[in-house]
């Protein structure tokens, strides 16, 4: 508000508008601090006959404001004694008998699909049974027998914020890891290695951690081994018989055994390509123009057979070349002669074995370089 007055007039106020530039977050923080104190008296009249009176006193605040100010002291100290005893009483239940040795806060890095992330509840240990369970929830988010505990290592990891932390990871006998972390991982680690000990169950402190995830876990044969590993994008074809397939890259993982050359995508939480190493004839690098970051970026396409036809799938990634050495060893120890390197034919486009592109010309098309053209050589269509 603004003061304005002259000689001949009285004094007056005029409103003049602020900018505050207040966010929804200041009003909030605002209120919840603060506090906001509502007063109201409305009278309903009808033809000036007053008929309905209404009084409204609120306040509306945080619950530390509130208690601040003494206001609903005695409903809050209520409902924390009830939801102790609520939860007293849920524990009994699921805690059942079992003695419990050990509790204390901690997480579980839990992963399925596209989701992946560390749920925090209470760590329950039992004279049998590790349990972290969720108390909002009632609900029991892991479970883990200690006799099926084969080893257990104690290393430091990174997390998003660049902060190291310690996480204990704890391997059961069909190989799968939960990844563990709580206040002190080495006092909940050493309490589960004395009662592993105790019921008889051998465990290794160095004992290695399996370099590959549970999705390619569950598909591994006895005898077979993950040799190499990482992330790759896919060109996949996804599309039924007869209709238009829709080509795009898709973000995935892929494996190479001593047994087959497998690709994961995480999104659909499956395997979308699964090539036994025998059937894969050869691969080659080449670069491929990104239409969306319009640069070249190093790819490698595979040649495999199936059903007695030769199929070609596409790679990108970092590490192309990498990826190339080790399907060639692996195709090496089948006994299989690599392909050759392909290049792409400058009439059709269609690729072929560059030796024979060179010295004998396209197998599509007929396609012959300047040189063959003089030489006067053929090409076989």
């Amino acid at each position: 508000m603004t003061m304005r007055g002259d000689e001949e007039s009285n004094s007056y106020l005029e409103p003049v508008l602020q900018r505050t530039h207040a966010t929804l977050v200041d009003l909030l923080d605002r209120v919840l601090e603060k506090g906001v104190v509502l007063h109201a008296d409305i009278i309903v009249s009808v033809a000036g006959i007053p008929l309905i009176g209404v009084t409204l006193r609120a306040a509306l605040a945080g619950m530390e404001t509130m208690l601040k100010y003494g206001i609903m002291e005695a409903w809050d100290e209520n409902i924390r004694a009830w939801e102790t005893n609520y939860r007293k009483l849920k524990q009994r239940n699921f805690l059942k008998d079992d003695r419990v040795i050990l509790d204390m806060l901690g997480a579980h890095y839990y992963k399925k699909g596209i989701y992946a992330a560390w749920r925090y509840a209470h760590f329950y240990l039992t004279d049998n049974t590790l349990f972290l369970y969720h108390g909002t929830y009632d609900e029991v988010l892991l479970k883990i027998d200690l006799p099926q505990i084969r080893g257990m290592v104690v290393r430091p990891e990174k997390s998003f914020s660049n902060q190291i932390r310690e996480v204990l990871y704890v391997i059961l006998d069909n190989e799968k890891v939960h990844r563990l972390r709580s206040r002190d991982v080495h006092t909940l680690k050493n309490t589960i290695a004395t009662l592993v000990a105790d019921n008889g169950t051998y465990t290794d402190a160095d004992v290695a951690i399996p370099e590959y995830e549970e999705s390619i876990a569950n598909i591994l044969a006895p005898d077979e081994q993950v040799t190499h590993r990482g992330r790759v994008w896919h060109l996949y074809e996804d599309g039924a018989a007869g209709s238009i397939a829709n080509t795009t890259w898709r973000p995935g993982k892929l494996y190479l055994t001593n047994r087959r050359l497998c690709w994961w995508h995480e999104m659909d939480s499956k395997f979308l390509l699964d090539i036994p190493i025998e059937s894969i004839c050869g691969c080659y690098e080449h670069e491929r123009s990104s239409s969306l970051y319009k640069q070249e970026k190093s790819g490698l396409d595979l040649v495999y057979e199936q059903d007695s036809v030769k199929r070609v799938v596409s790679f990108s990634g970092k590490e192309v070349e990498d990826w190339r050495e080790a399907i060639q060893s692996a195709i090496s120890q089948t006994g299989k002669q690599p392909v050759r390197e392909k290049e792409s034919c400058p009439e059709c486009n269609q690729l072929s074995d560059s030796e024979h592109l060179l010295n004998k010309g396209c197998p599509h098309c007929g396609w012959m370089s300047a040189r063959m053209q003089r030489k006067g050589l053929g090409a076989p269509v």
